[in-house]
């Protein structure tokens, strides 16, 4: 499972990743919230769907979004104008290419298996983090039986006007 990150499935796949989200997601995202802080650095933030969980949290000064998919970012952007108030940043780039302020916390969420250089882009994060910044790291286990998780999502789901466009399109992704 190995998708270049700048490939047209990302933008076409935009408007699903925004609109599809399963309890297990916003469960991982629950779990992320008390190990960042400050301002933080999400590489591979896709349509930032984790934003509006971070904006409140005390402890957070700043969410900077940074994907390479141009449609991704627009759609997050528009998310983004809901906490005009926050301080949201989103960055079209290629997360190895991106030149910033360090951040004191970075999360990379289920986008790991999508990188075309792993290597390359951990060292590109690590640089980007201050001295003992965190960095969590959550990507999909490759043992996962994907089409069990589908099945399950679609018990909450199976109402959704895109999720079996979406549940096709995320077994294809996993492949």
């Amino acid at each position: 499972m190995n998708i270049a990150v700048n490939s047209p499935t990302w933008d076409n796949y935009a408007a699903l990743h925004a609109s599809v989200t399963a309890l297990c997601q916003i469960e991982l995202w629950q779990q992320v919230l008390p190990h960042v802080h400050g301002d933080v650095g999400d590489f591979g933030c896709g349509t930032a769907r984790i934003a509006p969980f971070l904006v409140n949290v005390t402890n957070v000064d700043s969410y900077t979004g940074i994907d390479a998919s141009k449609a991704m970012v627009s759609i997050a952007g528009e998310m983004a104008k809901q906490w005009a108030n926050k301080k949201i940043i989103l960055v079209e780039s290629p997360i190895e290419q991106y030149q910033g302020q360090p951040f004191s916390s970075a999360i990379s969420l289920n986008s790991y298996y999508a990188w075309r250089d792993p290597p390359t882009i951990l060292a590109a994060i690590y640089r980007l983090l201050n001295t003992g910044g965190a960095f969590v790291l959550a990507t999909p286990n490759p043992a996962l039986d994907m089409a069990k998780i589908v099945e399950a999502a679609w018990k909450e789901l199976w109402a959704h006007h895109y999720f079996e466009q979406c549940s096709r399109t995320n077994l294809k992704l996993a492949k």
